[in-house]
């Protein structure tokens, strides 16, 4: 009984250290349901790399649960190459997604915490598997490094013609997008539109649409918040000669948007409309 009062005192110090030097930043990521991937983001580009390994995936995110994290004030403007994101599944089988950067980790709801890591060993401690570079300095939590209480930072934000998959579908003669409403639902809105096609042939597209917001005179690509990827439907649509078709178009992905111009667009057509 004497040796166990006396590992009493030291168990209960470990269990005070440890919490000392933890946060709860990561109780939500599931491993076990989705791929890792950890993308590097500088102005010269994107690399992504994926990790599919469980246990790896596991042993990461314990230790980055291991890192004391400090709630603090910060906006765009003090962004710092490189930003590191990391996603992976989450327990209601979604996406779970932080970024950091200059010693700021971001979480998906936008809060900010003070955060010593480095997460370029990441790259070199695990077997990860390399994508190729893309050609535009973007990741799925771009919104966080671009938006923040109803501002969006131009500094950060990118013009549409920089990303490569954007620039697929270009303007056709006789082909009008218009918008007819705009009902707010949630935290945003849903557009209706009409396709009309006057081209004097077939019309061929699909569903994919974007946001764009223009800034000092410019348009930008607006990204989605991370926790609301863009998905929908990949099939492809016809509309005859002198033909319309209705359409509708969500911007639940976009959540709350700033005030401000924004335009709808919708395989080279686009709307605009504004935001108060």
């Amino acid at each position: 009984m004497k040796r166990l009062f006396c590992l009493l005192p030291l168990f209960a110090l470990l269990i005070l250290l440890s919490a000392c030097g933890s946060n709860e930043l990561f109780k939500n990521a599931a491993p076990e349901n989705a791929v890792m991937l950890l993308t590097v983001s500088d102005k010269s580009g994107t690399r992504q790399y994926q990790l599919s390994y469980d246990s790896a995936e596991r042993e990461i995110l314990d230790k980055l649960s291991s890192v004391s994290a400090k709630p603090i004030e910060w906006t765009p403007d003090e962004l710092e190459y490189p930003v590191y994101s990391l996603e992976t599944g989450s327990k209601d089988r979604t996406w779970f997604n932080v970024v950091w950067n200059g010693g700021v980790l971001l979480t998906s709801d936008g809060s900010a915490y003070s955060f010593d890591f480095e997460f370029d060993k990441l790259i070199d401690g695990y077997n990860w598997s390399e994508k190729e570079q893309y050609d535009f300095p973007t990741s799925s939590c771009q919104r966080l490094l671009c938006e923040r209480d109803g501002k969006w930072y131009v500094e950060n934000m990118i013009k549409p013609e920089k990303i490569s998959y954007l620039r697929t579908y270009s303007p056709v003669d006789g082909v009008s997008l218009e918008i007819t409403e705009i009902t707010p639902k949630d935290d945003s809105y849903t557009i209706s539109a009409v396709i009309r096609n006057n081209s004097g042939e077939e019309f061929f597209f699909g569903k994919y649409y974007r946001l764009e917001v223009k800034l000092d005179g410019e348009w930008y690509y607006a990204p989605t918040l991370p926790d609301r990827p863009l998905f929908v439907e990949n099939i492809g649509l016809v509309l005859d000669d002198g033909g319309s078709m209705d359409m509708s178009y969500s911007l639940w992905n976009w959540g709350k948007l700033p005030a401000g111009s924004y335009r709808l667009v919708v395989y080279g057509m686009t709307a605009e409309f504004t935001i108060e």
